[in-house]
């Protein structure tokens, strides 16, 4: 059993409904998961620290693709060398990195499209994946490369 859980764990689909189905019990994830750290709180893992992955330039997550081409047009029109990231079908203009066709493109891509963003822009725009079991674990990642930078 601890083998199965160990493989399970180092593939990056695994999502909390699996795990709680191979161990048989009630899988609590952590509120650093979903939210910041309180005042005076240590992260119990490096993954739990509010702002993680992150690019060194500024970034920012939209959950509409709309918002985000105003806030693409309106980085550009200041001046500032930006790139959109998102699914293909969400990018209409450029520079922008497409992430893939959906979520599971998403979660393998980002990582290496933001290095590659933080090279050329000064700011990073990202349209949320699909809302389903892998693109909401991928969020969670988006949210910590951001730092919270979330346009809802």
């Amino acid at each position: 059993m601890e083998k199965l859980i160990t493989d399970m764990m180092g593939w990056a689909g695994v999502t909390k409904e699996e795990l709680e189905d191979v161990l048989q019990k009630e899988v609590i994830l952590s509120h650093a998961i979903t939210e910041k750290l309180k005042e005076g709180e240590k992260a119990r893992s490096p993954g739990m620290k509010y702002k993680h992955y992150a690019p060194k330039c500024e970034m920012q997550l939209h959950m509409r693709a709309e918002s985000a081409y105003e806030a693409f047009l309106s980085q550009k029109n200041a001046g500032k060398r930006v790139i959109l990231l998102g699914m293909s079908k969400y990018l209409k203009y450029e520079p922008s990195i497409s992430l893939g066709e959906n979520s599971v493109d998403y979660a393998n891509r980002l990582f290496n499209a933001l290095r590659d963003a933080e090279k050329e822009a000064d700011y990073i725009i990202a349209i949320a994946p699909t809302d389903d079991e892998v693109g909401r674990s991928v969020m969670n990642r988006i949210e910590k490369s951001c730092g919270g930078n979330i346009i809802k």
